[in-house]
C-alpha cells in the first residue's frame, strides 16, 4: 500500500498565493487532484470555500480555475478561440465579461499571433499562454496552477509569471501553484509547503 498523501494538514487564505513543492511523487499533484474534485480521498476532509470538491463537483468546479501543466483542457483540433468561444458556453459568461476578460488576455499574454492556430499546432509556450487564458475566462476566485511553466523557455516563463502576478494583484485571486522551478517560488510566493513521500515537512 502506498499512501500517496498521508494525514496531512492545511488551511490557505483568501487571497494568498502559495507554493507547493516537493520531489516527484510527493503527493502534490494528488493533493491538488483532491482540491480539485478530481479524486476521492481514502479518508479525512477537505472544505474548499464551503463545498466539499468531489461531492458537490458542477457547483464547485464552476467556480475555480485550474491548468496541469501535463495536460490540456482545449480542444486539440480546434483552433484557440473556438475552444474559449465554447468555454464561454459551458461556463455561462455573460458576454460583456467575456469579452472584457478576453480583451484583457489577448493584451497580457500575447494571443493573437495563434488564436486562429489549431492547438495541436501550437508550441508548449504558446499551449500554456491559451490554458491560463482558459481557466481564467469566467474569473475564478481561486486557481490551482500545476507546473504551469514547466519546459518553458525563458521569455515564456516571465510572461507566465507576469501573468499569473497580475491575476493575483489585480484581481485578488487565490492561487495554488505546484513548480519544481524555484525562481517561480521566489518571484511570486508569500508561502511555500513543501511536500515529501506524501507528508507536510514545512509550511
Amino acid at each position: 500500500e502506498v499512501r500517496a498523501v498521508d494525514g496531512i494538514s492545511f488551511e490557505i487564505q483568501s487571497g494568498e498565493l502559495v507554493g507547493f513543492l516537493g520531489p516527484n511523487g510527493a503527493g502534490k499533484s494528488t493533493t491538488i487532484k483532491i482540491l480539485t474534485g478530481l479524486l476521492v480521498p481514502s479518508g479525512g476532509e477537505v472544505q474548499v470555500n464551503g463545498c466539499v470538491p468531489w461531492r458537490e463537483r458542477r457547483r464547485y468546479v464552476a467556480r475555480i480555475g485550474a491548468v496541469f501543466g501535463q495536460r490540456t483542457t482545449l480542444w486539440w483540433d480546434l483552433p484557440v478561440i473556438e475552444s474559449l468561444d465554447l468555454l464561454k458556453h459551458i461556463y455561462q459568461i455573460p458576454a460583456e465579461q467575456y469579452r472584457r476578460n478576453l480583451a484583457e488576455f489577448r493584451e497580457l499574454l500575447q494571443l493573437d499571433a495563434f488564436l486562429n492556430t489549431p492547438v495541436r499546432s501550437l508550441s508548449l509556450g504558446q499551449r500554456m499562454r491559451a490554458e491560463l487564458c482558459a481557466a481564467l475566462l469566467h474569473d475564478p476566485r481561486l486557481v490551482f496552477l500545476d507546473e504551469p511553466t514547466i519546459g518553458l523557455d525563458v521569455v515564456a516563463k516571465e510572461r507566465i509569471r507576469q501573468f499569473i502576478q497580475h491575476i493575483h494583484r489585480q484581481r485578488g485571486a487565490t492561487i495554488v501553484l505546484i513548480t519544481h522551478d524555484l525562481a517561480d517560488v521566489e518571484r511570486l510566493c508569500s508561502r511555500v509547503i513543501i511536500l515529501d513521500v506524501g507528508r507536510i515537512l514545512y509550511d
